[in-house]
């Protein structure tokens, strides 16, 4: 039986890097090992020019075609599913990912090219699927599954991953084609970079984010070592982590960074962090072990946006992770986000004091848009402050505040912020001072060129 993973970059080869569909090969690890034939398929063009690839797809002739959905991507992933459908007549269509996850009866009901959506975490149940696919089980017996029945949508229980342990090492040699021709972007590194994942899920709960499972597990460092093994053979120097809270665990995060100071990889390591989440000495063994970088998701410089938000850090912790991580010597990165219900032209202007006070390297300043199922998201359609909604054709929705008539209100704020921080000379200093020498020419000319069009605006 043939099974082709599909994945495409949303931004058609336009932005200045693309991430490997990482989570496509650990579901293809998996089915190979029960005995499948697994192709994973990815694009980054102009999806005017997606013909070639979906005939490729189609001459493949799975019996099988999975794919992942993000909610804010809903719309172009409907048509180009569409699109790719006639290429593929006979074949079961599968979504997963946390779009399914959150909204699996609007999933199937909103595009009916798909004949089952997937909740959860997949890379047991895609297996249990495939089985069901052969005719060795039957619908019933596959975790996570949404399908029709009787004119009704069924839904199966989860499947549930609690030791990550018990997951086999990803193989990556499923994109070997893919690396080979530079297709992912090098991310900022001196040589080849990859990324990885230590963790699942996040002990906190934003308003703002929602999580395909609730609970927070990771794996151990010596399940860790054999992938870092594999990075070596590779030719990997550089590894972007992309845990959403990987020095939650400080015991675990002291641990990792001990076998790798003491190793021989000499990775350059970047790397994902909670303001409230690090001290002195855990930076001091970051630096030690390779890490380059820390992104923060400072989100705010409000103490009142960070208390809307259910944050649980404070705009001191914002400026502490600032100052202890420039004082470790690694490069200090934040996010930032505009929008959430509370939000006015003060808060604003606390954020850009933040932000020009401590100088992180922070990019585009995006507003929020609520994700279905989210706590903000609920109350903002209770109280009817909810613009629009989340559909297969339309732009995403936003929560109107008191003081904004339209969109374009906030979208203004943003390029106000934007504006203020990356035309402050301090803050470009930084930037260049710790970004320019990891940067390829390319990417030199794409900031050059940003720079340039920010000037203009």
């Amino acid at each position: 039986m043939k099974i082709a993973l599909v994945s495409y970059d949303t931004f058609q080869g336009r932005q200045t890097g693309y991430y490997p569909p990482l989570h496509l090969c650990n579901l293809a690890t998996n089915l190979t090992l029960h005995g499948f034939e697994v192709t994973i398929f990815d694009y980054a063009a102009l999806f005017s020019n997606m013909d070639n690839y979906f005939r490729e797809i189609g001459n493949f002739k799975p019996e099988l075609v999975g794919f992942t959905c993000y909610t804010p991507y809903v719309a172009t992933f409907h048509k180009n599913t569409q699109r790719l459908r006639k290429y593929i007549p006979d074949a079961a269509m599968v979504a997963g990912g946390a779009h399914p996850t959150v909204w699996p009866e609007w999933t199937l009901e909103k595009m009916p090219q798909f004949d089952y959506a997937m909740q959860g975490e997949c890379d047991r149940s895609i297996v249990s699927l495939a089985k069901m696919i052969s005719g060795k089980c039957s619908e019933t017996e596959v975790p996570g599954l949404v399908y029709r029945t009787d004119g009704k949508i069924v839904k199966n229980e989860r499947d549930y991953i609690d030791d990550l342990n018990d997951l086999p090492q990803t193989d990556r040699s499923y994109l070997d084609r893919y690396y080979s021709r530079g297709m992912y972007w090098n991310m900022a590194a001196r040589g080849k970079m990859d990324m990885m994942i230590t963790s699942r899920g996040c002990p906190y709960s934003c308003n703002f984010c929602f999580k395909v499972e609730k609970k927070y597990r990771f794996r151990s460092t010596g399940h860790l070592i054999e992938e870092f093994e594999d990075f070596k053979r590779r030719g990997i120097t550089a590894i972007h982590i992309q845990d959403d809270a990987f020095t939650a665990n400080k015991k675990r995060c002291l641990e990792i960074a001990e076998y790798l100071s003491k190793s021989n990889y000499k990775f350059e390591i970047k790397i994902r962090s909670r303001v409230n989440s690090i001290d002195e000495e855990i930076l001091r063994k970051l630096k030690e072990a390779g890490v380059i970088q820390i992104i923060y998701g400072f989100e705010s410089g409000s103490q009142k946006m960070l208390d809307s938000m259910n944050k649980k850090t404070t705009v001191e912790m914002n400026i502490n992770a600032v100052k202890l991580t420039k004082k470790a010597g690694i490069g200090c990165y934040g996010e930032i986000m505009i929008g959430m219900p509370g939000e006015t032209k003060e808060t604003l202007d606390e954020t850009i004091s933040f932000l020009l006070k401590t100088k992180p390297v922070v990019g585009f300043i995006p507003v929020l848009y609520p994700l279905p199922s989210t706590k903000v998201y609920e109350d903002a359609k209770k109280n009817c402050s909810l613009q629009g909604d989340w559909t297969i054709d339309g732009p995403w929705p936003w929560v109107k505040l008191p003081w904004t008539k339209s969109y374009s209100d906030l979208a203004n704020e943003s390029k106000r912020i934007s504006r203020k921080i990356q035309r402050d000379p301090g803050t470009v200093f930084y930037f260049l001072r710790n970004h320019m020498k990891t940067m390829s020419w390319k990417q030199i000319k794409l900031l050059f060129r940003a720079l340039k069009e920010l000037h203009l605006r």
